[in-house]
């Protein structure tokens, strides 16, 4: 019983050095950015309505991170729900450059499609990006509106 004890006693406490070994490397494969993109609710756009004189739809979306970013394509696309498939209006990719601080927002406000009639329609907005984050190219998944908006605006 005393070499089953004194085995089982040396089992333990090897798995315990080797699980406490492995910790710092488990830590370093954990993300260390906090990165996000956040797609708004699909809207009838009021600046459009001012400066253009006419009524359409728009949806926006924003880029932030915890860390500095460069080289920035934030894409929104502003889809329309169909009867069979949904429709592709419009994509809009904005392209930043340059240096982008770290937890300093970027906005994509250029994503919009003019109303033909006021027939009522369902739309919603997707959202994705690339940037250069520590010198790794990195993509996001896509990322939806929260919900599908009815609006008065057929397209």
């Amino acid at each position: 019983m005393a070499a089953k004890s004194k085995r089982a006693h040396l089992v333990f406490i090897s798995t315990v050095i080797l699980i406490s070994n492995s910790l710092p490397a488990l830590a370093e494969n954990r993300p260390k950015t906090q990165c996000n993109i956040r797609v708004d609710n699909v809207h009838l756009s009021k600046s459009t309505r001012a400066k253009k004189g006419f009524d359409a739809v728009k949806v926006s979306a924003r880029s932030k991170c915890n860390v500095n970013m460069s080289n920035l394509l934030l894409t929104v696309e502003l889809r329309k729900v169909g009867l069979f498939r949904n429709h592709l209006l419009r994509v809009r990719t904005l392209e930043v450059s340059k240096v982008i601080p770290a937890n300093f927002s970027i906005t994509n406000k250029s994503t919009w499609f003019k109303c033909k009639n006021s027939q009522s329609s369902r739309y919603f907005g997707v959202a994705y990006a690339k940037a250069l984050i520590s010198e790794k190219i990195v993509f996001t998944p896509r990322v939806y509106s929260e919900r599908i908006t009815i609006l008065e605006c057929g397209t």
